[in-house]
Parts: structure tokens; sequence; C-alpha cells
């Protein structure tokens, strides 16, 4: 089913019940996170064309993860890195991109989005791994998962000054909501450098 936030619906309903490997399965569930549109920008007004989806996202902080790790935090677990990243997105597959607009309570966006994750990894030896990856992301108490978390801000403070570039928006409370997640000097300066940016 195709929902308000999405390009379109879920690749994995053109399996149509199809027997095919985990691996396709999962491929197929995966590629939904293309189709879903970040659900912030909608509401503050992005066209459905211009608007950034999941997957882009992901991929923008997976770029920030890899230059940032290797320049100010080589101590890290790069692979951790990138996969906690990779990861931490995947209960948006089955629930959306959920929002605080969305009222939703932060422990039962927790558990959907754990069960989703779950599911979704059922029928891989190493599923519960990536769970327990997930989970770590989550309580963010690990060098890498407070990077993580960092990162998820930084990309979003990055792609709200394109927006205000592209389309004019005002954005200042996405940058002020950036710069209160961030605890790394090494990354506020960086933060401080995008918003000096101008057209």
């Amino acid at each position: 089913m195709k929902t308000k936030h999405a390009k379109n619906a879920n690749p994995v309903g053109f399996l149509n019940g199809q027997q095919t490997s985990p691996i396709v399965t999962l491929y197929f569930q995966i590629n939904h996170l293309k189709q879903i549109l970040r659900k912030g920008w909608r509401l503050r007004g992005v066209k459905k064309k211009f608007c950034e989806s999941v997957a882009d996202h992901i991929f923008g902080m997976a770029i920030l993860a890899i230059f940032v790790c290797e320049t100010t935090f080589p101590q890290l677990d790069l692979l951790k890195v990138i996969t906690m990243i990779i990861i931490h997105e995947l209960g948006e597959i089955e629930n959306g991109d959920i929002t605080p607009h969305d009222g939703v309570l932060i422990s039962v966006k927790y558990q959907k989005e754990h069960d989703s994750i779950q599911y979704l990894l059922k029928d891989f030896l190493g599923g519960q791994k990536y769970l327990e990856l997930w989970k770590e992301f989550e309580k963010g108490e690990t060098p890498e998962a407070k990077l993580v978390k960092q990162l998820d801000k930084l990309e979003m403070g990055f792609q709200s000054k394109i927006y205000q570039l592209q389309h004019g928006m005002d954005v200042q409370d996405f940058m002020d909501s950036t710069r209160k997640a961030l605890s790394s000097p090494e990354l506020l300066k960086i933060l401080e450098e995008v918003e000096r940016i101008y057209r």
C-alpha cells in the first residue's frame, strides 16, 4: 500500500507470495526505504519530487561517517558505525517515518520498530546480532552509538541548509535542533561552517 509520504508502495508486494530466498525478500523490503520520504520535510512543505527519502538520509550519514571517523574519530569501529547507520532506520520499512508530530509515545515507537526489525531479519542466522546493534543505537551509550546519534542530526543540519539554499526555506528550528543534539566539539565546528554558507 502506498502512503501519503511514500513515492511508491513497498516493492515486496510484487513478490505476491512467490517463494524467494531470504536475501531477495530482504532486499525488496529494504528497497522501500528509497520510497519512504522523510516526513519532517514533507510537513515543512518540501514537494514530493524534491524530498529526500529515508535511504537518501542513510547514504548522507554513511558518507559523513566514513570521513569523520577517518579524520576525527579513528579509535572508533568504522564498520560498526556504518552498519549501525544502515540498521537504525530498518523499522521505518513497516512503520514509516514517525515524527514527534505523530504523537506516538517513545515506548510505542521503540516497540513497533523493534518488532519490525525482528520480523525483517528472522530468516537470517545473524539477524539477532543486527537487532542487538539497533538496541545499542537506541540506548546511545557506546562511543559508536553516540556518534551515530549525532551524525543522524548533523546530516539533518546539512540537508536543512541545502533546502534553505534551494527553496528559500526557513530552517532555523532544524539548525537549532541539530545544535542541541551535538556534544562533539568537532561536529559542532562542522555545523557552524554549514550555518555560515549563504547564496
